[in-house]
């Protein structure tokens, strides 16, 4: 539950993480064979165009397996829907919307929610097409897969070699 790399949005939030252990963390666990899953939400209360382009800058470097990109939902009965009916900064007037995943119902001064909503779909490609340029994220990629075929008693698909796994189709 990384949610945003900016020190401010994350203030707003109430999340007391640090960006910079993450990083470490994400790295540590890396270089252990332990896989991890980042999750990101865009649209956050204090966002704006460069925030959500700092986190998605951030996701790229971060040596993460995979990793969810969310529009924050404000969902009735929370605070985070009480301050923003409070301050006008919600349209509840589509339910539908209200889905948790893709569609943004929070007005902002900076942007509209059309750019959160396609800022947030586009964001997983450029992600995946700056991972696929880092071999190490490659070679555990393959490890994990040829693990999984190993344990689905997919015969002959990977091997041990050395330290890693080998693919044979």
């Amino acid at each position: 539950g990384v949610e945003s790399a900016d020190t401010e949005v994350l203030k707003k939030l109430r999340k007391p993480i640090k960006i910079d252990k993450v990083r470490k963390v994400a790295g540590w666990c890396a270089a252990r064979g332990i896989k991890t899953h980042a999750t990101i939400t865009f649209g956050l209360e204090a966002d704006t165009p460069e925030t959500m382009q700092k986190t998605l800058d951030f996701c790229c470097s971060l040596s993460v397996d995979s990793i969810q990109f969310s529009t924050t939902t404000p969902f009735p009965g929370t605070e985070h829907y009480r301050n923003a009916k409070a301050d006008g900064h919600i349209d509840d007037s589509d339910w539908q919307k209200f889905d948790g995943a893709r569609s943004s119902v929070l007005k902002f001064a900076s942007m509209t929610p059309e750019y959160v909503e396609n800022f947030t779909m586009r964001a997983p490609s450029v992600w995946l097409r700056s991972r696929v340029k880092d071999p190490a994220w490659l070679a555990r990629q393959t490890k994990y897969f040829a693990r999984g075929a190993r344990d689905q008693g997919i015969p002959g698909l990977a091997r041990r070699v050395g330290r890693g796994y080998r693919l044979f189709f």
